[in-house]
């Protein structure tokens, strides 16, 4: 719903929907960011471009939701039974984290 009311609404325009971003979905973005920012730099993440590597992860995130129609259709059983949630969780932590984290790298002796 509010990815909709936001597409139909546009940047520009005066909304209830676009308040809310402004002052709740814009600190919590500018939060995700500077984490982001900060594990590049100290080595934890991969060197990305924060606005784009967030942008990447939200759509994980939130395309699962906003295809919940063509879910129903394209596969049986009901896409928020707690299975297939948690399921889900742990495809998108997995995926995000081989997108972010650099991998560990190995003891001398240990490598392969």
């Amino acid at each position: 719903l509010v990815q909709r009311e936001l597409m139909r609404t546009g940047k520009n325009a005066f909304s209830l929907v676009s308040r809310i971003m402004e002052r709740h979905g814009r600190p919590v973005y500018t939060k995700l960011l500077k984490l982001i920012e900060a594990g590049s730099e100290n080595g934890d993440f991969r060197k990305v471009d924060p606005p784009q590597a967030l942008t990447s992860i939200l759509g994980v995130i939130i395309f699962y939701f906003i295809s919940l129609p063509a879910q129903h259709l394209m596969s049986s059983g009901d896409p928020f039974a707690p299975e297939r949630i948690t399921a889900r969780r742990t495809a998108v932590l997995d995926f995000i984290s081989a997108a972010l984290f650099c991998p560990k790298s190995q003891p001398k002796g240990k490598q392969r």
